[in-house]
């Protein structure tokens, strides 16, 4: 079975490199031991997003990607001024797995939980007492 080239993400590195980033079923599920949460909960919990969690994530998204390189090792690479970008990137990959849907806006403007499943837009019916 080969990869599809779809469900990758390039994220740059500290060191000038460009690697690829992939969220697959196993690599989810050892990154959910680490964190001790739901990776989709995690990532979309923007006053929980730190150096370390993002770390642990891009660790994850280049074992998707047989990357060998150690946890300590991935850290060492990211650049401190760059989360925003890392995590814009690891939100990227997860929407290309399917474990991350893409976000919708409602007819008011609010958005809606990515996190949530799909709803149908419905009126409520008036009735007249």
């Amino acid at each position: 079975m080969t990869k599809d080239p779809r469900k990758r993400v390039t994220v740059n590195l500290n060191d000038g490199t460009t690697k690829f980033i992939r969220f697959t079923t196993p690599v989810l599920v050892d990154l959910e031991k680490m964190i001790g949460d739901s990776p989709v909960w995690a990532i979309t919990q923007e006053r929980k997003v730190g150096h370390k969690l993002i770390g642990e994530f891009l660790w994850a998204g280049l074992r998707g990607e047989n990357s060998p390189l150690a946890l300590a090792a991935v850290y060492k690479l990211m650049h401190p001024g760059e989360l925003e970008h890392y995590t814009e990137q690891i939100i990227e990959a997860m929407k290309a797995a399917g474990v991350l849907k893409e976000e919708k806006v409602e007819e008011d403007g609010d958005d809606v939980d990515p996190t949530q499943s799909e709803t149908t837009n419905s009126t409520p019916i008036e009735t007249s007492s």
